[in-house]
């Protein structure tokens, strides 16, 4: 039987330094990685932890007592679909969230989140299931984030903001009070929003922001 703090980590790769350093700073011990791709190096390690098979051998790991995990993905619809799959499998997705961040205890979080250090989660914020809340990433008062977003580092969502699904919101960008923004929007790093992005899967750009057509 597995010892109840060991986690599996999905995915290998760059994101994936970054989530090992979180789970090591929550007190996991790291069972191994498993690839997403089915031709992994079976010789490779990442931060001394050997990568043990493909994304195939989840059932196996869940059913000799292995039932914990963390999904190491920054791509969205990706990170998506592995989410379902070991929920699937009946994997428990623990909130991964670093010692240095802030958590307001008003605030409410699902699971699978994985909260960065230094980031902020201010009072009253919602906060769905499979979300990337990169380093020093700002999510203020009263707002909402639905699933499998991912927020780059030092994004900010300046308080009441509401995000749907499979957004990505890029580095150092803002966006300002009351806004609210589609699922699969892609808002790229140093962009300011101040109107609400009700065209689904927009590509945004620029300080202001400006939609790039798909």
């Amino acid at each position: 039987m597995n010892d109840l703090n060991d986690i599996v980590v999905i995915g290998c790769g760059g994101h994936s330094r970054f989530v090992i350093s979180m789970a090591l700073d929550n007190k996991f011990s790291i069972k191994g990685l498993l690839d997403t791709k089915k031709d992994f190096d079976e010789s490779e390690t990442i931060m001394g932890y050997k990568v043990i098979g493909s994304l195939d051998l989840a059932n196996d790991l869940y059913q000799k007592g292995s039932k914990y995990a963390v999904i190491a993905v920054g791509d969205n619809i990706l990170r998506e679909n592995i989410y379902q799959k070991l929920i699937d499998i009946g994997f428990n997705i623990p909130n991964i969230v670093h010692s240095s961040a802030y958590v307001d205890n008003s605030s409410s979080l699902g699971e699978a989140n994985v909260i960065g250090p230094n980031a902020v989660i201010g009072s009253k914020v919602k906060i769905g299931n499979n979300n990337i809340i990169n380093t020093g990433a700002i999510i203020e008062h009263q707002s909402e984030l639905g699933n499998g977003n991912h927020l780059s580092l030092s994004a900010v969502l300046c308080g009441n903001v509401s995000i749907s699904n499979n957004v990505f919101i890029g580095a150092n960008s803002t966006i300002i009070e009351n806004i609210s923004i589609s699922d699969d929007v892609v808002i790229g790093a140093g962009t300011t929003i101040i109107h609400n992005i009700e065209k689904k899967g927009a590509l945004m750009v620029g300080n202001k922001a400006r939609l790039i057509e798909k």
